[in-house]
């Protein structure tokens, strides 16, 4: 059924198999824990389940972005010119 489907719309290359991967990789994508995304596909381990998700060059590119916005180089605010308040100085 699902073959012919394929060949229907035109889809080549596809199977049962790359959906599985693509619904998994898309909801690591979303953000979906990975326990939880274990749970949804039966997988028994973390290492299985991670053999299935696929690493994109914008989601490699994206996490070294992101230490630009963990660094103070180049921050003239920093070291705080002010003391940090604690929670109960707020009150």
């Amino acid at each position: 059924i699902f073959r012919e489907a394929c060949k229907r719309v035109k889809i080549e290359g596809a199977s049962t198999h790359s959906f599985r991967r693509t619904a998994l990789t898309q909801m690591s994508d979303n953000g979906v824990p990975l326990r939880i995304i274990q749970e949804i596909s039966g997988h028994r381990n973390l290492e299985q389940l991670q053999k299935y998700l696929e690493v994109r060059d914008a989601q490699v590119k994206g996490a070294i972005a992101s230490l630009s916005h963990l660094s103070y180089a180049g921050n003239p605010n920093f070291p705080l010119e002010t003391e940090p308040q604690s929670i109960s100085d707020k009150r």
